[in-house]
């Protein structure tokens, strides 16, 4: 850009003036692109048809007989493998059950209301009931009881002898006002956080332990004894 000064006038003004050189230049590095270009072109359509080679050669040579051998190893793995995890669940002893409120009637005989823990033996191998407790809190701040079962009207006692299939029952009347309840609350100081983490375990001679969590309403009735001994 240059600026030219009209003769006989106070005013300026502006024009473009391309010289015929630059002209040329940009002609000539514009060839010059076009070449450069055309070798890259070159080189990566080298570079292709040689991995293209590569991989054909990589593909040819692969011994398909050793592949199958190998795929039949894996089987046979596979299938050695699969037979141990059935033979380790066989052995394993798996109890399924539940804890919670319950009520007990009979003819001629007031209702009794009772915590309950009920438990099956669901495994392939017999096993004995030999303790159940609970657990509140977590951690290092967790506090462990033991519930004592004795063989009555309500249910088995403690040991229990379970084969496959076979239920076992524990019930402990709760008394009048819950007071069951409401001792385990003081015994414990039982908290809202405590009754989200109660937990009841039982124990077998296989050295199992099985963790079931309270149903909602022995929850409900636990939190509501703690909340009244705590304003008592």
């Amino acid at each position: 850009m240059r600026w030219l000064s009209l003769p006989y006038s106070p005013l300026w003004c502006g024009t473009s003036i391309t010289p015929r050189h630059t002209l040329v230049n940009y002609a000539q590095r514009s060839k010059n692109m076009k070449v450069r270009l055309k070798r890259w072109a070159s080189i990566m359509n080298k570079l292709n048809n040689g991995v293209s080679h590569r991989k054909g050669e990589f593909v040819a040579g692969i011994q398909w007989g050793s592949v199958a051998d190998w795929v039949s190893g894996i089987g046979s793995l596979s299938a050695a493998v699969v037979a141990l995890y059935v033979a380790l669940s066989a052995r394993r002893i798996r109890l399924q059950g539940y804890c919670g409120e319950r009520i007990i009637v009979g003819p001629g005989q007031p209702k009794v209301d009772v915590f309950s823990v009920s438990v099956t033996n669901v495994s392939q191998r017999p096993t004995v009931i030999t303790n159940i407790g609970f657990t509140f809190g977590i951690w290092r701040w967790k506090k462990h009881g033991i519930i004592t079962f004795m063989q009555d009207q309500y249910g088995h006692g403690i040991p229990k002898a379970l084969s496959d299939g076979e239920t076992g029952n524990w019930n402990v009347p709760l008394g009048e006002d819950k007071k069951w309840l409401v001792d385990m609350a003081e015994q414990f100081s039982v908290s809202r956080f405590a009754v989200f983490t109660w937990r009841v375990q039982v124990h077998t001679s296989n050295g199992g332990t099985t963790t079931l969590r309270p149903e909602k309403n022995i929850r409900q009735s636990l939190l509501a004894c703690a909340q009244k001994s705590g304003k008592g």
